[in-house]
């Protein structure tokens, strides 16, 4: 082992103790302090930073109290005479509480930390209840969502399983996806949305997306998550995909996390304008007239007054104003709305365009059948220096792959398989890792072949899913 790996994991084996110590601090104060008291600060921010470079390490942050000892990420911390009294206390504590540790994969904020553990301390279920169940109600009418709560376990239990990973990471991945559809919804359907719009939960909700996308997860994309389409909620449904698209997207240009946020939001409020659109307009079968275009042709302009009323100058608020203005106006500035610009779309409104274009190509609407998605990729490369910004084409393709998760492709062999996750290689930008549809073979484990490493067979076209009545989703979120 290198000097480098041995400080890493020296490092690690430091945070792990400091975080217990810092959790261990926090519930004793608690015992008699109330969570909002500012004797708090600096402890959070010590156990946050601790927690934050596991997180970053690992992607997860699991801890499990058994006896006496602690495991975190299922190893064992070993006691030294400095967190032995904290060790003491926290298995204790959560023993005689029913419950046998907790976790997350996004960091929660001060608020949800302080939150969790004093309900932690203050709760009590009744005697014959289920106190794991009872806690989490409890977490529930809190808000706390980023923290769950895990059930007493034994030695055996705490094996270190990657396809507990693997399903836990799918699970969380939905669990923020349907919470962001459910947020949007329920947002802008209210009457009040101009002023009562919780855009704290919207940017929660971001930067956890955010967060979840710089995991590398063998065998899945966070891109999946644009294969899910709900053909009766489409506008939620399209302005979660492109949210996701194009912080996917964004994270492979080497946008920091704070830019990916800005753009994720961004990117989530961008159709905001057609919610002036009479919904005749929107949803009609046929082909639009002349003044039925020109009036959807202004939902760019709509959505300045609405999101300028919801935000007034803030600079946040003018990325998304800017961003809801310029998605249709093309790479050349025709497009709509027509305005006389002197320097090109900001990066954000090109980006957005792209991804915008692709999710609405590979969706079935009324008045439009959905392309498979090589084919949208290959009609975006078409428009490519006109409507869209030539480099940022190459690399859109380049990050997703010439068949996107959620893709069904017909193999050489024969074989259906529907794509898991692109190779980053160029030369493998047709190779995907795919998953067997309906298939016991042999050939890999659980029908999973990456297609860079088996060069005897290759895709050998895109399948429309409806015409073989296959759900690619269910293959990529479920086992």
């Amino acid at each position: 082992m290198n000097r480098e790996s041995i400080n890493k994991v020296k490092n690690r084996l430091n945070f792990d103790k400091q975080a217990v110590i810092h959790i261990y601090r926090i519930c004793k104060l608690l015992m008699t302090h109330e969570p909002d008291n500012e004797i708090f600060s600096k402890t959070v921010h010590n156990l946050l930073y601790s927690v934050s470079k596991i997180l970053e390490q690992e992607g997860v942050f699991s801890i499990l109290f058994l006896k006496n000892d602690i495991y975190l990420n299922k190893a064992r911390i070993v006691q030294n005479i400095t967190s032995f009294a904290a060790s003491d206390f926290l298995s204790k504590l959560f023993s005689k509480k029913g419950i046998g540790g907790f976790e997350f994969y996004v960091l929660p904020d001060s608020r949800e930390f302080l939150l969790f553990f004093h309900n932690l301390i203050k709760y009590s279920a009744a005697e014959g209840t289920d106190a794991l169940n009872v806690f989490e109600d409890l977490l529930e009418l809190n808000g706390i969502k980023n923290i769950r709560v895990l059930p007493v376990q034994t030695l055996e239990q705490i094996t270190p399983d990657e396809v507990q990973v693997l399903r836990d990471y799918k699970k969380r991945t939905l669990i923020i996806y349907q919470s962001t559809i459910r947020f949007l919804k329920d947002a802008l359907s209210s009457k009040d949305y101009l002023s009562g719009m919780d855009m704290r939960n919207a940017k929660r909700l971001v930067n956890q997306m955010v967060d979840l996308s710089g995991h590398n997860i063998e065998n899945f994309s966070f891109l999946g998550l644009s294969a899910i389409k709900n053909f009766d909620e489409y506008t939620y449904n399209h302005s979660v995909n492109v949210c996701v698209l194009a912080i996917a997207f964004g994270n492979a240009l080497g946008l920091n996390k704070r830019r990916l946020a800005e753009l994720g939001l961004a990117a989530l409020f961008h159709d905001i304008g057609k919610l002036t659109i009479p919904k005749k307009i929107l949803n009609k079968p046929g082909q639009l007239t002349n003044e039925e275009w020109d009036i959807m042709r202004q939902h760019p302009l709509f959505a300045i007054r609405l999101l300028f009323n919801m935000h007034g100058y803030s600079e946040s608020g003018l990325k998304k104003i800017i961003v809801a203005l310029q998605h249709h106006m093309n790479y050349d500035f025709s497009g709509y709305p027509r305005l006389i610009l002197e320097k090109k779309l900001h990066l954000f409104s090109r980006i957005v365009a792209i991804v915008d274009t692709f999710d609405a190509m590979t969706t079935e609407r009324v008045y439009q059948k959905a392309l498979r998605p090589d084919d949208a990729l290959r009609r975006i490369i078409s428009f490519a220096s006109k409507r869209y910004d030539p480099v940022l084409v190459k690399a859109f393709v380049s990050s997703i792959g010439l068949y996107p998760p959620g893709t069904l492709v017909e193999l050489s062999n024969g074989s259906l398989a529907v794509v898991l996750k692109s190779n980053p290689q160029y030369e493998n930008i047709e190779r995907p890792v795919v998953k067997l549809v309906n298939s016991s073979s042999a050939q890999s484990k659980e029908g999973i072949i990456n297609l860079a490493e088996m060069h005897s067979v290759q895709i050998r076209k895109s399948i429309d899913p409806e015409e073989v009545g296959i759900n690619p989703p269910f293959y990529l979120f479920n086992e």
